[in-house]
């Protein structure tokens, strides 16, 4: 899940309460917040770039079996307690 904190399509707070739903119901789930950004991410921005990485390495990690990356090994082993 990925949100800005000025997005003004969908409210931070709602994205906030859907990313904590889907804990609830034990899915695997990281959210990314980008606190100076909208609805949307700009093109060759840091934030869109960083975004891109990680949906390419949650990919690697899902699909490949690609464990190093440690964003998301922290994550997952957090949600698991």
């Amino acid at each position: 899940m990925r949100a800005g904190n000025k997005d003004e399509n969908i409210a931070w707070n709602q994205g906030m309460e859907f990313y904590v739903d889907l804990r609830r119901n034990k899915k695997v789930v990281i959210a990314l917040f980008y606190p100076e950004k909208g609805h949307d991410l700009e093109p060759n921005t840091a934030e869109r770039r960083d975004l891109d990485r990680r949906v390419f390495e949650w990919l690697d990690y899902f699909l490949k079996d690609k464990k190093d990356f440690s964003w998301i090994s922290k994550q997952i082993k957090e949600d698991a307690i």
